[in-house]
């Protein structure tokens, strides 16, 4: 990763110093991004696997493998691939709409307290969802046509 060209490091070299922006560019690079690839690849295959057969562990792999061999054909596969998953994340939501409008209503159940395990535990996929958000400063440099692009 070119820390020089990562606006975020741009950003935290002028507001903290050299260090912190080096030790940033860093903790993404060696934490923060594989981390959640290895966390999507496998909750991606805890899901799949019980369909398809197979372990999690290879199914990750072969989802991590796939992903990179697509990255590495170029941005355009890339990108293609990207709104292909978009796409049936969005379908999938959409059935889950259809299909709770068709349903009866069922009994109303309220759940024990659970704890504050719990209610931590609920709050992770609310602050994965913005996410990606963090990740916009680091193409800044590669968007051509925001307008267009970003929304």
């Amino acid at each position: 990763m070119d820390l020089a060209a990562d606006t975020t490091c741009l950003y935290l070299r002028h507001a903290f110093g050299p260090r912190v922006a080096f030790v940033f560019g860093w903790a993404m690079t060696a934490v923060l991004v594989p981390s959640s690839v290895a966390f999507y690849a496998r909750v991606t295959a805890q899901h799949l696997a019980p369909w398809l057969g197979g372990s999690p562990t290879a199914w990750s792999l072969g989802l991590l493998a796939a992903i990179a061999g697509v990255n590495l054909w170029g941005v355009r596969p890339t990108a293609w691939l990207q709104s292909a998953v978009t796409s049936l994340r969005a379908l999938g939501l959409l059935a889950v709409a259809v299909l709770a409008a068709r349903l009866p209503p069922g009994p109303a159940t309220v759940a024990p307290h659970a704890g504050a395990g719990a209610a931590v535990a609920a709050l992770v996929p609310v602050l994965w969802a913005y996410d990606g958000w963090i990740d916009v400063t680091s193409v800044a440099r590669e968007v051509r046509r925001p307008a267009r692009d970003v929304p």
